[in-house]
């Protein structure tokens, strides 16, 4: 019998269904070094992960997600695309899990960063640890729409977070992030005339 509860009890249920599909067709490209099967030859699903998180900058598109699962990655991290104001893409480690982007032993370029952002847009960074990088922790050249939550980033050979050379409004954030022990300064906008950058409850010590 199609009665008024029943209509209604499906409709609660489509949108329950709606809420649970990625919105825009997204992605999340799920990266985890520990699990038995992982390999960068996967498709990123949860039973089947990346080894490396560069495998997962490479398949990322604008909306998707790169989710960091717990572990030490001794790579270099370079985004070689952009997401969208409306779209992002996001790198994130999940709540409870400690990823660490580890630089001991990783040749970065001088003047790089051992997490690189270059003239790439609408990126976010959330909940990730980044350590020991040679030069820079995180470099972003020409930094817009950019957004650091929550991240960890300390011992580097230069600066813990370099965002330089942008002529234009740069509306990024850095947020609640600890920048800590590096060479040189801890966040450095340098060189960033457009302005429009919010730096609010980071810790920055040490440096």
């Amino acid at each position: 019998m199609n009665t008024p509860l029943s209509r209604a009890t499906g409709l609660v249920v489509a949108a329950l269904h709606f809420l649970a599909v990625p919105l825009w067709g997204a992605n999340i490209y799920h990266v985890a070094q520990r699990h038995p099967a992982a390999s960068d030859q996967n498709t990123g699903a949860e039973q089947q992960p990346l080894q490396t998180i560069s495998r997962g900058c490479q398949l990322a598109r604008a909306g998707d997600t790169i989710l960091v699962h717990g572990g030490v990655y001794r790579e270099r991290v370079v985004f070689p695309r952009s997401g969208t104001k409306a779209r992002p893409i996001t790198l994130r480690g999940p709540a409870g899990e400690t990823a660490v982007v580890e630089g001991k032993g990783v040749p970065v370029p001088k003047g790089c960063g051992l997490v690189e952002l270059h003239r790439v847009r609408h990126i976010a960074i959330e909940n990730l640890e980044i350590r020991n990088s040679s030069q820079d922790g995180i470099r972003a050249v020409r930094p817009v729409g950019l957004r650091f939550q929550r991240v960890n980033v300390h011992h580097c050979g230069r600066s813990g977070m370099m965002l330089t050379h942008v002529d234009e409004r740069s509306d990024s954030l850095v947020a609640d992030c600890d920048v800590h022990h590096s060479i040189l300064a801890g966040i450095a906008v340098w060189e960033c005339p457009g302005g429009y950058f919010t730096l609010r409850g980071n810790r920055v010590h040490h440096n």
